[in-house]
């Protein structure tokens, strides 16, 4: 059993891990001695001075295979976003990460450098950072699988999606390229994001 929960947490699956330390201590309560401990993965402050460095209208630079995407980011309404976006780009986690995920007319996805299968990301989170701000054609947002579960996954709307308006980070959208996102295929890669 400790090998799966070892591999459970080596792959991230740190929901399966939970699972697995729940079921132990109910069928085993007397011989479950705890040693089946689940990281907490730590919220990643924003660099205050690099964003503040950054200005109000920084862009992002993705240049795929299929072209250059060009994104201004909102470092107002989403900083811990901005910041870790920024952080992860300058280290070159981007580069060469495919696009895991597809659905036409309504989204693509990336940014999974952990596991390139869109179960990954940083060995930390971000908050949830919801704006005023609608997601139309050509928003860039941060994938979460519930509220502060944020991390390295982007995506960008191929159409408006007013359904995700309050619940998801919005930090950008495109400026220049937004063809290019329309053209994006599953596997599919971040050539270099700056």
């Amino acid at each position: 059993m400790y090998d799966f929960f070892q591999n459970f947490l080596k792959n991230g699956e740190y929901e399966n891990a939970g699972v697995l330390v729940d079921v132990l201590r109910f069928h085993a309560p007397d011989d479950f001695d705890g040693s089946f401990e689940i990281p907490e993965k730590g919220v990643k402050a924003p660099d205050w001075e690099r964003l503040y460095n950054l200005g109000i209208n920084p862009y992002w630079i993705l240049e795929t295979n299929r072209g250059k995407i060009e994104i201004r980011l909102d470092p107002l309404s989403a900083p811990f976003t901005v910041s870790s976006i920024d952080s992860l780009s300058r280290s070159g986690k981007y580069d060469g990460v495919p696009f895991h995920r597809v659905i036409a007319n309504f989204v693509v996805q990336g940014g999974d450098f952990d596991r390139m299968d869109g179960f990954g990301g940083p060995a930390y989170r971000l908050p949830t950072e919801p704006s005023f701000v609608t997601f139309s054609r050509g928003s860039v947002g941060v994938a979460s699988s519930g509220t502060d579960t944020e991390g390295s996954q982007f995506f960008i709307t191929l159409n408006p999606t007013p359904h995700l308006d309050g619940f998801y980070t919005r930090f950008g959208e495109v400026v220049r390229g937004l063809d290019v996102a329309d053209r994006i295929q599953i596997g599919d890669r971040v050539i270099r994001a700056r």
